[in-house]
């Protein structure tokens, strides 16, 4: 029997329709599976905020996620709700000032999620995030630090030629995590020259502050070029306190070497420096991408 030319048009169309629908119910519902990792931008250099997000889609089919801020905490805490339609993605967080509110849309190759984060009253400012790789967070091992600072100062001599960073940090301060890791992000990340050292002094000068917080806080700054020390007083940051004539302890000091400074019989003076110190320079207050600028300067091949 010969199917009437209607009937074909028909069976056309209806299976022209279900691939259209099939289409759109997949452009309904990307798969937003894993770990997503990114930042906000409060203050372009000054004020970042990293964060991780996961994402997983029940049974119901409907999404929920969890969020971690390493600055702030290693634990993740659940999402209050997650929402997906179409490309559109918003994720509400309920924290301890507020609801917070992620309102993206993602890319169409599905890696990334650009947007804006509303914090209230607080207004609201710029986030991105992309898929994470299955790689694992490195913790870079922690050297102990004496008194003299010796090893911190052969290691600086011997790295003589290369440009040269100190960081002085608490391993349990939020301004300071937050900012060590924008140093990875706009330092490190951006500038690949191996002619790069940075030593991390994690000092004790908050209460939490104890060698195993350190040994956490290394995560913050995994980058190969990077050596953390622990100093168990404030024997070697009052040293660098004499040294840049501040009156308190230099804690949240990024300090900028030249290629050809030697650590003779005391610390040497820093080509330049950012800092969050009273008594040095406001045009210095701590901002990561001038650091970076800064540190192309010595390595003018690093871009």
């Amino acid at each position: 029997m010969k199917r009437h030319p209607r009937s074909r048009l028909s069976l056309l169309l209806a299976a022209l329709c279900f691939l259209v629908s099939t289409a759109v119910a997949r452009a309904e519902s990307p798969d937003l599976t894993g770990k997503w990792k990114g930042f906000l931008t409060i203050t372009p250099g000054e004020y970042e905020i990293d964060f991780e997000i996961n994402l997983t889609k029940t049974s119901a089919g409907s999404w929920s996620g969890t969020i971690l801020s390493p600055a702030f905490s290693f634990e993740a805490r659940p999402l209050q709700n997650v929402e997906v339609q179409g490309s559109a993605i918003t994720l509400k967080d309920d924290t301890i000032y507020g609801l917070r509110i992620f309102d993206g849309t993602l890319s169409p190759d599905g890696n990334q999620i650009l947007g804006d984060y509303f914090r209230g009253e607080l207004g609201s400012c710029p986030f991105a995030l992309e898929r994470a790789s299955g790689q694992q967070s490195i913790t870079p091992p922690l050297a102990d630090l004496s008194n003299d600072a010796r090893e911190l100062r052969e290691m600086f001599n011997r790295d003589a030629g290369k440009e040269r960073l100190i960081f002085i940090l608490s391993p349990t301060s939020i301004p300071g995590n937050i900012r060590s890791r924008m140093a990875q992000r706009h330092v490190l990340e951006m500038i690949t020259n191996p002619n790069l050292r940075i030593y991390i002094l994690w000092i004790p000068i908050r209460p939490a502050d104890d060698r195993k917080a350190a040994e956490q806080a290394t995560v913050h700054v995994p980058d190969y070029r990077v050596t953390h020390f622990w100093t168990k007083d404030l024997a070697v940051p009052q040293a660098f306190q004499t040294v840049l004539g501040v009156k308190e302890v230099p804690v949240d000091g990024f300090l900028v070497y030249s290629p050809n400074a030697v650590w003779e019989t005391t610390i040497p003076t820093p080509i330049t420096l950012f800092h969050e110190l009273e008594g040095l320079p406001e045009d210095k207050r701590f901002n990561s991408v001038k650091l970076a600028n800064e540190v192309r300067k010595l390595l003018p091949e690093s871009q």
